[in-house]
């Protein structure tokens, strides 16, 4: 009988994967290579959706091995695949040759990465070259998608390691300034699958929201920190101003109650989507539990009749909006109901049901919502508005959020930016140290936090990974301008471009404000402001 996971309970899943790996480590050694895979594969199809999940964790072989055995043993059911005599693992000629044979000098080349990182004090915090980003590089940067070794890259990587070297210094005991946190949810991506799917299966409203949601705070030049679920506490919460939950469908109670107490203390939240609808083992609720906090009752799960949003908030609402003033939604969008005291800022906007050109029907269901509670403010999206920035790049919906996030930050933000989307923002301050450091980095030339994807061809919705080392130049950037924003009996003395701490740039101010322009940027700034003692 197939087990269902993804229906069970969690203390019933442990079980469920405890067994899985009693009956592996029974067996495991009397079994060769393929028989072991092949022998898990079967594990995971037993135990249905989250199969192969379930399997790598009670097994210890990786995701993508299992998937390999999952389709070996489908083709070899269905005759597909020929078997091959049980003695072997491989077929004739099967295997990857010896790295050593491939590459001869790769293991002194590797050495030679690492130590160029690491000498001095092995336990020093050189936070950009740490010997587990050096760990991390080996497997995900050298390695090619087939196991083998790319001696260009191995090339690339060492030419990194040498061009960030002068910035050492700066990276030091690092205290990273976020104003904004974006909630990152493992039990909403496990447990909470969509009706939507790619080639690794089906995509959780968790992920795309979340991934959109990213490029929105890169592309407004936000200083933000990813906030994991389990670190949805009072005190981590306290370190951020602005908190945002992009349709984190599967909370605890523990986790509501956190996100309430600092909403209540004076906290600004911008929730999205199912976000509170399911408990963390992903069963439907009701209600959200945070309904108290939205303002809004749930109704109705998303429907492609609520497929657009109408701003109605004159200080949101932007001047290019589609037809009759509206934000296309094509996921559709929740069923919800205001709160006496909540405030309706956008509405639902559908097709009138015949065939009509650019004509829309407004319907009852709120869009956008704004409501107070205690000394916060909650704004809630009745759609995964971050998925829609991320599918389209729609500039009106990055309007929308840009202007949202202008209003919830106010004038508490350390530095601000003037400069291109294209351009991220990170600052930090080092401990015992009367300055901060601010990082422009060009993602046009280079990698961003956000998820490195871009939207290819006609087809809507088709995604393509971007490596960086597709990129062949870097496109430079002229007449960025970067805000410091001074507070009282602090002021700022000098600003300099780090490693050189001889190149000052000329400081101009307005109000409490120090102004500094970056007149050529490529791949990489680094800037440093230090204060008058």
């Amino acid at each position: 009988m197939k087990i269902i996971l993804g229906s069970m309970k969690r203390a019933d899943r442990e079980e469920v994967e405890a067994q899985i790996r009693e009956r592996y480590n029974r067996v495991k050694s009397s079994l060769t290579e393929r028989a072991r895979r092949l022998f898990v594969a079967a594990e995971a199809l037993a135990a249905g959706y989250g199969g192969i999940a379930a399997a790598a964790r009670a097994t210890g072989m990786a995701p993508s091995v299992i998937g390999r055995g999952v389709k070996e043993a489908k083709a070899l059911e269905s005759g597909v695949l020929p078997d091959i005599p049980p003695t072997r693992s491989r077929r004739v000629g099967g295997g990857r040759k010896k790295v050593e044979e491939k590459y001869p000098d790769l293991l002194l080349e590797l050495k030679e990465l690492v130590e160029a990182t690491t000498r001095g004090d092995p336990e020093s915090p050189l936070l950009w070259t740490a010997r587990s980003l050096n760990v991390g590089t080996t497997a995900s940067v050298v390695m090619d998608i087939d196991g083998g070794f790319n001696q260009h890259i191995i090339e690339l990587v060492k030419q990194i390691y040498a061009a960030q070297e002068p910035y050492e210094p700066w990276l030091r005991n690092m205290q990273a300034l976020a104003h904004v946190g974006i909630v990152r949810s493992h039990d909403s991506l496990e447990f909470r699958p969509g009706a939507e799917t790619d080639l690794a299966g089906r995509i959780a409203p968790h992920a795309q929201d979340f991934a959109g949601w990213c490029q929105v705070l890169v592309a407004t030049h936000q200083l933000w920190d990813l906030v994991p679920s389990h670190l949805l506490t009072p005190e981590h919460l306290r370190r951020f101003d602005v908190l945002i939950l992009p349709s984190v469908s599967c909370m605890s109670h523990a986790e509501c109650a956190a996100v309430r107490a600092w909403l209540t203390a004076g906290g600004t939240l911008i929730a999205s989507g199912e976000t509170s609808l399911y408990d963390p083992d992903g069963n439907l609720q009701d209600d959200f539990q945070l309904a108290d906090v939205f303002g809004a009752l749930f109704v109705e799960d998303v429907s492609p009749e609520r497929s657009y949003a109408k701003i109605e908030d004159a200080a949101l609402a932007p001047e290019h909006a589609w037809v009759d003033g509206t934000l296309a939604m094509d996921g559709g969008q929740l069923a919800v109901t205001a709160s006496d005291s909540a405030e309706v800022l956008g509405t639902i906007h559908g097709n009138p049901g015949i065939r009509m050109v650019n004509v829309l029907v407004r319907r009852r269901e709120p869009a956008l919502l704004r409501h107070r509670v205690g000394a916060g403010t909650c704004t809630y999206f009745a759609g995964a508005v971050g998925r829609q920035y991320r599918r389209c790049g729609q500039a009106n919906i990055l309007t929308v959020l840009s202007r949202l996030l202008d209003q919830a930050m106010g004038a508490k933000a350390a530095v601000a930016l003037d400069a291109p989307t294209s351009v991220e923002l990170f600052a930090h301050t080092q401990k015992g140290q009367p300055h901060m450091v601010v990082n422009l980095v060009n993602i046009f030339a280079g990698l961003s936090r956000s998820d490195g994807r871009v939207i290819l061809g006609p087809t809507p919705g088709v995604m393509s990974v971007v490596r960086h080392d597709e990129y062949q130049e870097s496109p430079r950037l002229s007449q960025v301008v970067v805000r410091f924003r001074e507070d009282p009996g602090r002021s700022i003395q000098r600003v300099y471009l780090a490693p050189s701490q001889g190149t000052e740039l000329p400081l101009e101010r307005e109000g409490n404000e120090v102004l500094v322009t970056v007149r050529d940027l490529g791949e990489h700034a680094m800037l440093v402001a230090e204060y008058e003692n």
